[in-house]
């Protein structure tokens, strides 16, 4: 089988509502060399059947199905099955503009190619987040840009197929949120080259999901805390990478705070293990002197309790 140039993976689960908008943007684009793999998790409502009804139109469509395991099982169950040189991901409430995939006409000898985004709420274009056109060695590229907003998405990416299965890289299945950085920095260590795109083709669909008045669980935060923590060790930029851990780190602060499920020693521990790895970069978190005060303070008596105080400040901020 003749190797295509292009995977384009969309995770499914009841988008009914998008899912057509989503397909055909990429069917109308004009580089007709890639494969579309539609990954259905587990969708209850007429996801599948719409799946049914391009694939039986288009034989670039191939459809694979499974138990409802969440976005990162159904991407990387497209990894599992891609045969493109590159791959990229789209979800299924969003779409991509024409001439999304002519980045790859220009591509040589890149690793990586990042294209900027477009924030949409019904139809309306909210802002853009955008590159430089420009190619980047990894250490130029991780001293001009953050990682959020940049480098915290999965899509608007275009990674190699080779890269991801030499290395074994794949999306970590037990964390729901940032398992997208997570990824992307997991990758971008065996990155030489980088591209970046000046063209804002995908579409970010802003939806009211109603996630912002959900329950924090501290476990969840913890997990994705710590698997940071295990790439840590792994980057030799640790400036680009401390930048990157503030997010994780603020989260699991604020759910600690809220969570009043936690035991007093497991609160005390995981506060313990907080300050101990990450002493300076808390600091540079608050601006209140105050604030900075109980912190070393509890840095050098190792009188952790006190954290609750700076803990309830963080999370108020974080709101």
């Amino acid at each position: 089988m003749l190797k295509m140039n292009l995977t384009v993976i969309i995770p499914i689960y009841n988008a009914e509502k998008h899912l057509e908008k989503c397909i055909n943007s990429v069917l109308n684009q004009a580089c007709g060399d890639f494969e579309l793999l539609l990954i259905n998790d587990g969708s209850t409502d007429q996801s599948g059947k719409i799946c049914e009804r391009f694939a039986a139109k288009d034989q670039r469509i191939k459809i694979f199905r499974q138990r409802n395991s969440g976005v990162s099982a159904a991407r990387n169950l497209g990894i599992e099955n891609a045969a493109g040189k590159w791959i990229t991901f789209i979800d299924a409430d969003d779409y991509i503009s024409a001439n999304y995939f002519k980045v790859l006409e220009s591509e040589t000898d890149v690793d990586i190619i990042l294209q900027g985004l477009t924030y949409v709420e019904d139809s309306n274009v909210i802002k853009h987040i955008a590159y430089q056109a420009e190619k980047l060695v990894l250490e130029e590229f991780m001293w001009k840009y953050t990682v959020y907003p940049y480098f915290s998405s999965s899509w608007s990416k275009f990674f190699k197929l080779e890269i991801l299965k030499q290395q074994k890289i794949s999306f970590n299945e037990r964390l729901t949120f940032g398992e997208d950085t997570l990824f992307n920095l997991n990758y971008l260590r065996f990155c030489k080259l980088i591209m970046t795109s000046d063209f804002s083709g995908y579409c970010y669909r802003v939806l009211n999901s109603g996630l912002a008045n959900s329950a924090y669980s501290y476990q969840h935060d913890l997990s994705l805390y710590r698997a940071f923590e295990d790439l840590r060790s792994k980057y030799r930029n640790r400036a680009f990478f401390e930048e990157s851990i503030k997010i994780p780190l603020s989260r699991l602060s604020k759910a600690i705070y809220y969570d009043k499920t936690i035991q007093t020693a497991e609160r005390r521990k995981i506060l313990k293990e907080i300050v101990e790895a990450h002493y300076d970069i808390v600091l540079r978190i608050y601006t209140d002197p105050k604030v900075k005060v109980f912190f070393v303070t509890a840095y050098y008596t190792g009188f952790y309790l006190v954290l609750d105080f700076v803990l309830s400040n963080l999370a108020r901020k974080s709101k």
